[in-house]
């Protein structure tokens, strides 16, 4: 694991998400720096908010419920690495009721 670069990048990544608003940009720093260090939870908790964040977007603008589903199955999963537990079963939760209305 490179935890000096999965560092620079999960920062990276959170400079352009909450001071840039570039999403897409935020994302690729946060899968780098998971990609650098698979282990690094707090990148995964990062990585799970903006992927969360991108569902409630996406079912804002167009209603793709599969497309939403995913990327709550995503989030959930991002959050269980990212040790934030409850919030894993909350976008399982979610994810479950929307999977229900495909």
């Amino acid at each position: 694991a490179d935890l000096e670069n999965a560092l620079a990048h999960a920062s990276l990544g959170t400079l352009l998400y909450h001071k840039r608003k570039d999403i897409d940009g935020a994302e690729a720093a946060f899968r780098e720096a998971i990609a650098l260090d698979p282990g690094f939870s707090e990148a995964h908790r990062d990585l799970a908010k903006l992927v969360q964040h991108r569902a409630f977007l996406i079912l804002d603008s167009n209603g793709d419920l599969a497309a939403v589903v995913a990327r709550l199955d995503e989030c959930a999963q991002l959050y269980e690495v990212g040790l934030e537990h409850e919030r894993a079963k909350e976008a399982r939760v979610m994810a479950t009721k929307l999977r229900r209305l495909l």
